[in-house]
């Protein structure tokens, strides 16, 4: 009577069956499962669409960042090219410069040299008109000293021995000669030695006249030389060191130009290898994202699958324990025999039926195919005992 009371209690307090207890249970688990796997789903998404745009991101960098790396690297070979044809240039400018003041510096010398000789030159011709000069006034004098004569001549023929030409040297000779060979004759021949004195002295006279004309012309021919050489020394020393200013000013550009360009090329080497850098790091960026992201897609679609099975396996367990056989003979029969005081083990053969076995088992065996806890757990709870509150109230 005792055990019909506590029955007519659980009876009373809810017309729920124990199976449709399981059902609710597995519901429950089935709505939660269903619900993780949307929430999965969308945080799947977010993080799949930020895969997909770092991705992206990163690729238009890695792109960007060769582009950058081949327009540097053809930018330092230009640069390269021009730095190599600039020094070219002004290593020919430099050859220019030492040429044009070796030619100056040998021009000088050359000058140098034609100077002296015109210096030499003049002071014979000026030393001689001097001389012949002297020896006109001695000759002109008609005196008979001989030995003056021959003094004043002997003196014109040594100053005179480089521009006098040969023919008047051999007459001035001669005449010296005769002037010598007189001076060792007796005193009683003066009277005669005076007339022929006076006859060879006035050709001596003439010729050195004409000397003195001809050196006059020869000095004025030279002088002019002398200023038309240095005319062109100094015009080519001025054509020279035009040419040396020009090119240094060349040269001091194209250094300037050549220091820049070097310059450039340092700037653009650290760019490119800034570049290659980002290049190495954002590479090996995408090469990780990538795993990563196919790892965690991977797994997400193995753990989809698995929520999706474990959804299916507990739906087909509440199929089972939900079929019109099993609902009905539980809601027909569970309150009749707790009003007619059936046995404890009535009650349970009516309470739990073998569809409640069959999905158990069910679960269990999908648990261990798929390896789920979840569907583990839905086993054990499928296969509890309804009346285990009640055993112990007994």
């Amino acid at each position: 009577m005792r055990v019909v009371c506590i029955f007519a209690g659980v009876a009373a307090a809810s017309t729920v069956t124990p199976t449709q207890k399981v059902v609710q249970l597995l519901e429950g688990m089935m709505a939660k499962a269903t619900e993780e796997k949307k929430e999965e789903e969308v945080k799947f998404s977010k993080f799949s669409q930020w895969c997909d745009d770092t991705d992206a991101s990163k690729s238009k960098a890695i792109a960007e960042e060769k582009r950058m790396i081949e327009q540097l690297t053809a930018e330092i070979a230009k640069l390269s090219a021009d730095v190599s044809h600039l020094t070219n240039e002004i290593a020919g400018l430099d050859n220019d410069v030492t040429v044009a003041k070796t030619d100056i510096k040998a021009a000088t010398e050359v000058r140098g040299q034609e100077r002296s000789d015109y210096a030499a030159t003049h002071r014979d011709y000026s030393e001689s008109l001097d001389a012949m000069d002297r020896a006109i006034a001695v000759l002109n004098k008609n005196s008979a000293d001989s030995k003056q004569t021959e003094e004043s001549l002997l003196q014109l023929s040594s100053v005179a021995s480089n521009v006098m030409p040969a023919r008047a040297r051999r007459a001035l000779t001669v005449f010296i000669q005769s002037l010598a060979a007189d001076q060792d004759v007796g005193i009683h021949n003066q009277a005669p030695e005076a007339k022929g004195y006076e006859f060879q002295g006035g050709g001596i006279v003439q010729m050195l006249e004409d000397l003195k004309n001809s050196f006059r012309k020869d000095i004025s021919e030279l002088e002019k030389a002398e200023l038309n050489q240095k005319h062109d020394y100094e015009m080519m020393v001025q054509t020279l060191n035009d040419e040396i200013e020009g090119a240094t000013k060349n040269r001091n550009r194209k250094a300037q130009k050549k220091a820049k360009k070097q310059k450039r090329i340092a700037e653009a080497e650290g760019e490119k290898d800034a570049e290659e850098s980002d290049l190495a790091a954002d590479t090996q960026y995408v090469e990780d994202l990538r795993t990563e992201c196919k790892i965690k897609h991977v797994d997400y679609e193995s753990r989809n699958k698995l929520r999706g099975d474990e959804i299916e396996a507990i739906g087909k367990a509440i199929d089972i324990l939900s079929s019109d056989d099993v609902a009905g003979a539980a809601s027909r029969n569970l309150p009749g025999l707790v009003q007619s005081g059936h046995s404890l083990l009535q009650l349970r053969s009516v309470a739990r039926s073998p569809s409640q076995d069959h999905a158990a088992a069910y679960l269990q065996e999908m648990a261990l195919r798929l390896d789920s806890k979840v569907l583990t757990e839905a086993a054990q709870r499928t296969d509890a005992d309804p009346f285990k509150k009640v055993k112990k109230m007994i």
